[in-house]
């Protein structure tokens, strides 16, 4: 990767280029600068915090120079080891390996005669014999070490005794064969990997070399900025801690380069040593085969001529034989043959004689099958127990990232039985005396390894020469575990960890040490946070505990990992695992819950497990919940919030008084912010917002004991800028240099800030969180004096409580939910008794007394059915209409005249007395407040007819407003009630396409003009949310494709150009038609598609449906919520069945998936509230509350 940087001293902007790299540079900077505001500066930060932010982007640079080196080394590592290692380890004196069985075979199976069977052999036998050796010999070497077939049977003839191999030769022989035959093993394309590899790590020193010289020079350079001219005293002054703390972080990855490098420099010189050595084996296997294969030649010359020599003197013997027998053959005829002729006996004298009993020859040869088959029980109980290790393994992760494979140790208790045991004990090449019982209970891990490894012999050590006393529980061992070590040690050693995963099953695993090659029995499911921010940051990732493995944990269970590393990591770790120590005596049920801790020390992390929340963090939660609407939600949600008291209660007193100490060891948190709220949903909870709160993060965690005067200690410790407490606050540098005097009542004031920032997400939703942000960092801002003015966005100046706090606490109140009775009592505890001078400030207990008993209070006050139902109200009214007026949707309270994301779009509904409306449906259907009116709340209803004449004189005004000559007409319109929070919601996640549909068919003839109107007061509100035009479709003809338009003019030109045709709207085609456009994977983008139709259409609205329902699988199919697509009904005319239609779509159309509801319909009049008709179904409250209001009149 090569970058390119340039920084403008004098406006403060930077360039950045990036060549030769992928996308992991440009998501991790993406990544820091949402999540980091330090790294969005603008204009008016001024230059400090610029070049502040342009070392940031530097140090994430300069940061990856240093990654992965680790992964990298110990991979090659293992590499160069897995070869050198055989060449160390290779013995040539014994054979303690499988493969010599064939060549031993070839050699025993000529060697194992009697001398009695020697004595009667033919000529032929030796030959056979070198033969049969050379062949065995020659299978053993095949392929280099590649599965060899077995030498060709020789047959069980005797041979002289003077040709039978003595037994000192015999085994001499034998080790000179096994010596070969370990020798064969070795490759030269082995050879070459290892050359392979050198050159690669010769790579790795050039890169490494040059890393470190670019650190260098980086470091020079802004070393002397401050000799630079445009570089100003006072800007050195400002970014004098920023360069400090920039040079020492590149420091630090210089000397990591460094360690680095000696890795690197010194794994090359033990490569090539490496390759020395296996030259030498590569030449030794060669001469020794030489030298093999002459002495075998040797040995065949001379029993060739012994056998010529035999040959001769027994072809003397022969000659005689015949001449006796020729002179004797007549008396033989002569002879009585009736009584002189013992068939049988000559017979078997000559076959005695001829060929040597068989009998002789069966013993050595069935001693020689006894000899093979004696090791089969054990082996094939050996091959059994691999394969079912091999079945029954299961994937971990270990201590270096890597996946691997682990057996659990339910697995072994299933298969380990009484008989198993005792079969191997039994079959082992010395029976072992052990007890097959006490070894299934305390030894039944080890035993499993020492089968595996193939010397279960060994399980006697532990009984017999055991000094530590070692079982199961000690696994897994060390080097120091044995006394000597031997190959059967050392096999353990390798093999163990396959046998003795981790188990979160008791407290020894908190605050432990492992191995690298330890086996954790989790599966990776994805990654929370996946870089840490910040030095002494960690990343988070999501495992699932194995339903296999003992853990304090629910078995499947997913658990969050916790994963620090560096010094500055080992740090936080500490305090953190520190105080879960000290909180091991106390339950809290709103303190999230620690599983396991440990660190591994070969890679330097350490790691701490934590219960997952499903709901994330609190700031998730606000950012994409709608908040609570109903007081009974509000009171649940409250109420859940408001125990976080009790896990600060906890913190404040983890030890009580005693008589013999007169002071409290005390905690104070320092980090309370959204990120270290954590949501718990509930089972069976009463509704969506009963879900449990509980913190978490106590890296920053000060303990000690408190002070007997105010229960204080010194900390150096700070939290989160935004919410600390006034006591905590640092100005000067001095006070970060120095330990600060807090008390539990500082976490007090941080809880009150964040109860503040949700209560005014609870009236104005995320929207006004963020305005509420900008409101105290503009207050801050005034104040000069302070360090970071400008940037901050605490809750004070330094000394006391902002002015805007009470403000917005004023002004978001007058928007309050009707009914809400929590709110306001919410905004007095914060005012009151968390947002004051620590004297002031009641402790957290103290706070969820009050709060409890002022609850109680209210609801004793009110009546169970005005609490229990969804917002009380009182009867209105009705004035009487002239003529049939169609039925509206009320506006909601919003703050600022603006309706938060997903608010019901009426509080309660609208009531008349007896007698003023009639009894007929269309007269409760018509007869309502007139929809010039204002709503129930007093919040003036925007309907088209009210805002299309301001965009047509707008638009008249056009030259005024270039002069700058009275208000914007624009402004005028969009700050109505609702428009700007319509149009914030639409422009929501980069945007939305806009599609209009006009139903140009006959029976819209006469609303063509109020379409027309209506199709271009909504392209104004929206048109801002389509970057590349609306679009305009006519119903007779989608499938020629839509109207291109850039304005809301243009698009009612659009409408006033199509022609009005006969007959009736077929409108499941229409849609298919618009879906076939909009529905492709690889461009879909978020789309609102409004229908202007009075519902007259061809019959069978079910097929509608249809399309709807095709739209919505498509949502679901590719994992989009719900919002993602929104088909607007807007109804013009009196039609009931059209009417009944639309709104028969918008009850049935909906789908429920564990993740989300899909409610993608809306049904609205041209006569409703414009921001309402705009929204549609992406705010899910907008229609339902409409329609109960329409049920109950």
């Amino acid at each position: 990767m090569a970058v390119h940087h340039r920084y403008d001293l004098v406006t403060g902007k930077s360039f950045w280029i990036s060549m030769k790299s992928n996308g992991l540079m440009e998501e991790r900077i993406k990544q820091a600068i949402s999540e980091d505001p330090a790294l969005r500066p603008t204009a008016g930060d001024g230059l400090p915090r610029s070049f502040a932010a342009t070392l940031q982007i530097h140090l994430m640079h300069l940061d990856w120079c240093d990654e992965s080196w680790q992964e990298c080394i110990t991979d090659f590592e293992k590499m160069i080891r897995k070869v050198l290692t055989k060449a160390k380890a290779a013995s040539l004196n014994h054979s303690t390996d499988s493969r010599e069985v064939p060549l031993m075979k070839a050699l025993r199976r000529n060697t194992y005669m009697t001398e009695s069977d020697a004595r009667g052999a033919k000529t032929g036998s030796g030959m056979k014999y070198w033969l049969g050796l050379r062949q065995g010999l020659m299978s053993c070497f095949l392929a280099g070490g590649q599965k060899r077939a077995a030498p060709p049977p020789i047959l069980p003839v005797a041979a002289e005794k003077d040709m039978v191999l003595p037994a000192n030769q015999a085994d001499d022989f034998s080790k000179q064969l096994y010596s070969l035959m370990v020798l064969g093993t070795f490759s030269f394309e082995e050879v070459q990997h290892l050359h392979h590899l050198g050159e690669q790590l010769e790579g790795f020193r050039v890169v490494l070399q040059l890393d470190r010289q670019t650190l260098r020079d980086v470091t020079e350079h802004y070393q002397e900025l401050a000799s630079r001219s445009g570089f100003t005293a006072k800007m050195m002054k400002a970014c004098k801690r920023d360069l400090a703390s920039f040079t020492r972080r590149v420091e630090r990855i210089q000397k990591n380069l460094e360690i680095r490098l000696t890795q690197i420099e010194s794994m090359m010189a033990w490569l090539q040593e490496g390759k020395t050595l296996f030259d030498g084996i590569l030449q030794y296997r060669s001469v020794q085969v030489s030298h093999v294969f002459t002495e075998s030649s040797h040995i065949q010359s001379e029993k060739m001529e012994r056998i010529a020599h035999k040959t001769e003197q027994e072809t003397i013997s022969m000659h005689v034989v015949t001449f006796v027998t020729l002179a004797f053959l007549p008396g033989t005829f002569v002879a009585e043959i009736r009584s002189q002729f013992p068939t049988y006996p000559l017979t078997s004298n000559i076959d005695k004689y001829i060929c040597p009993s068989r009998t002789q020859f069966a013993a050595p040869g069935h001693n020689i099958s006894h000899l093979s088959q004696s090791s089969a029980p054990m082996d094939q109980c050996v091959d059994h127990f691999r394969g079912e290790v091999k079945r029954v393994s299961i994937s971990g992760v270990n201590g270096e990232d890597r996946v691997v494979s682990y057996v659990p140790r339910s697995a072994l208790v299933k298969y380990w039985t009484e008989k198993r045991v005792n079969d191997i004990l039994n079959f082992a090449a010395t029976p072992v005396a052990a007890n097959s019982r006490l070894i299934i209970q305390g030894y039944l891990q080890i035993f499993s390894t020492l089968v595996y490894n193939g010397c279960c012999e060994r399980i006697s050590w532990f009984f017999q020469n055991n000094p530590h006393n070692l079982d199961d529980h000690n696994l897994p061992f060390n080097a120091q575990a044995f006394e000597h070590a031997s190959d059967w040690s050392t096999s353990f050693l390798e093999h163990q960890w396959t046998f003795c995963p981790v188990e979160f099953a008791d407290r020894r695993y908190h605050r432990h040490t492992f191995d690298s090659k330890a086996i954790l029995p989790v599966k990776h499911s994805e990654d929370i946070r996946a870089r840490r921010i910040g030095a002494d940051g960690a990343i988070l990732r999501k495992y699932q505990l194995n339903p296999l493995s003992n853990s304090i944990a629910s078995k499947g269970e997913t658990v969050v990992f916790k994963i620090y590393d560096g010094h500055e990591g080992e740090e936080r770790y500490d305090a953190e695992t520190n105080f879960y120590v000290k909180l091991d005596k106390h339950s809290d049920d709103y303190i999230v819950k620690q599983i396991a801790s440990f660190c591994f020390p070969g890679t330097h992390k350490f790691i701490i497990v934590l219960e997952h929340a499903e709901g994330g963090s609190l700031t998730d939660y606000l950012r994409t919940k709608h908040p609570p609407m109903t007081p009974q939600d509000i009171y649940i949600f409250w109420e859940q919030l408001l125990k976080l008291t009790e896990s600060l209660h906890i913190l404040s007193s983890i030890h009580g008084q005693s008589a013999s100490q007169q002071q409290n060891f005390v905690a104070v948190h320092q980090d309370i912010h959204p990120g270290n709220i954590l949501v718990f949903p509930k089972t069976s909870g009463q509704s969506e917002f009963d879900v449990k709160f509980k913190l978490t993060d106590f890296g920053l965690t000060g303990m000690g004991r408190g002070s007997p005067s105010g229960n204080t200690l010194m900390t150096g410790n700070r939290g989160n800028r935004v919410y600390v407490a006034l006591e905590a606050f640092s100005n000067f540098q001095v006070q970060d240099d120095c330990d600060a005097e807090i008390s539990p009542l500082a976490d007090v004031w941080s809880l009150g800030a964040l109860f503040s920032d949700v209560l005014v997400w609870m009236i104005g939703g995320e929207g006004e969180r963020e305005k509420y942000r900008k409101k105290r960092q503009a207050e801050i801002a005034r104040h000069s004096h302070l360090r970071c003015a400008g940037y901050d966005c605490c809750f004070h100046d330094g000394e006391k409580r902002l002015k805007s706090i009470e403000n917005v606490h004023k002004e978001i109140l007058r928007y309050n939910r009707t009914g809400d009775w929590i709110s306001p009592l919410i905004s007095h505890i914060i005012l009151e008794h968390m947002l004051v001078k620590p004297e002031e400030r009641l402790r957290a207990i103290q706070i969820r007394t009050y709060a409890a008993r002022k609850f109680d209070e209210a609801k004793k006050a009110r009546s169970a059915d005005s609490f229990s139902n969804t917002i009380p109200h009182e009867p209105r009214t009705p004035q009487p209409q002239q003529g049939p007026v169609r039925r509206v949707t009320m506006p909601p309270n919003g703050f600022n005249g603006s309706s938060p994301p997903g608010w019901a779009v009426m509080q309660h509904p609208l009531t008349a007395k007896p007698g003023q409306l009639g009894a007929s449906p269309m007269n409760q259907r018509y007869q309502q407040q007139d929809v010039s009116s204002t709503s129930m709340n007093g919040v003036p209803l925007v309907t088209v007819d009210k805002v299309y004449p301001m965009i047509v004189e707008k638009n008249r005004k056009r030259l005024s407003r270039l002069l700058g000559v009275g208000p914007s007409p624009a402004d005028q319109i969009m700050n109505l009630p609702g428009m700007l929070e319509a149009r914030r919601k639409i422009s929501e996640n980069n945007g939305r396409d806009q599609i209009i549909l006009f139903d140009n068919f006959s029976s819209m003839q006469g609303y063509k003009l109020q379409a027309m109107k209506t199709a271009r007061v909504i392209s104004y509100v929206a048109k801002e949310a389509d970057d590349d035009g609306m679009e305009v479709y006519a119903a007779s003809k989608t499938y020629y494709g839509p109207i291109k338009c850039n304005n809301s003019t243009e698009v009612e030109a659009a409408i006033s150009k199509l022609e009005i045709v006969q007959g009736t709207c077929e409108l499941r085609k229409c849609l298919n038609d618009i879906l076939d456009r909009v529905l492709k994977k690889a461009s879909f983008k978020p789309t609102s598609i409004y229908i202007l139709t009075d519902g007259v259409w061809a019959p069978g609205e079910d097929r509608v449906k249809f399309a709807i329902t095709r739209a919505i699988k498509f949502l679901i199919d590719h994992r989009l919520p719900s919002s993602a697509i929104m088909f607007q009904f807007i109804q013009f005319g009196d039609d009931q069945k059209g009417e009944e239609r639309m709104r028969k779509l918008d009850n049935e159309c909906k789908m429920e998936t564990e993740h989300d509801k899909y409610d993608v319909v809306d049904h609205k009049h041209c006569d409703s509230h414009v921001p309402n008709i705009v929204i549609g179904s992406i705010s899910p409250y907008n229609d339902e509350m409409e329609t109960t209001v329409f049920d109950k009149l």
